[in-house]
C-alpha cells in the first residue's frame, strides 16, 4: 500500500511504461499521476500484472503530467521502468 518515489514525466512526447513484480500470483498495481506538480495525485489506471510477466503500457500520444508514481496491493519487489522517446 505505500506509494513508490514520484518520477518525473513532464517534458516527454512518447511515454511507455513497464511493470512486472516477484510475486507468485496475480497483482494490482495502481498508477498515480500528478498533473499539476503541486501533490494532487490521481488514479490514472489499474493494472493486473500476470506473475512472471512484464506488462508494457504506451500512454496516448499527448499524455502529460508532471510526475507518476505507483502503488501495489500487496507487499512484494516490483519494478516500474518508463521509457520515454
Amino acid at each position: 500500500g505505500a506509494a513508490s518515489d514520484p518520477y518525473l514525466m513532464n517534458g516527454y512526447d512518447k511515454k511507455t511504461l513497464f511493470l512486472s513484480h516477484q510475486t507468485e500470483e496475480t497483482l494490482s498495481v495502481s498508477v498515480q499521476v500528478d498533473i499539476t506538480g503541486y501533490g494532487g495525485w490521481k488514479l490514472y489506471r489499474d493494472f493486473n500484472l500476470a506473475p512472471g510477466k512484464t506488462l508494457e503500457h504506451r500512454f496516448p500520444d499527448g499524455f502529460n503530467a508532471y510526475w507518476i508514481r505507483v502503488i501495489a496491493s500487496a507487499d512484494t519487489t516490483a519494478t516500474a521502468q518508463l521509457r520515454y522517446k
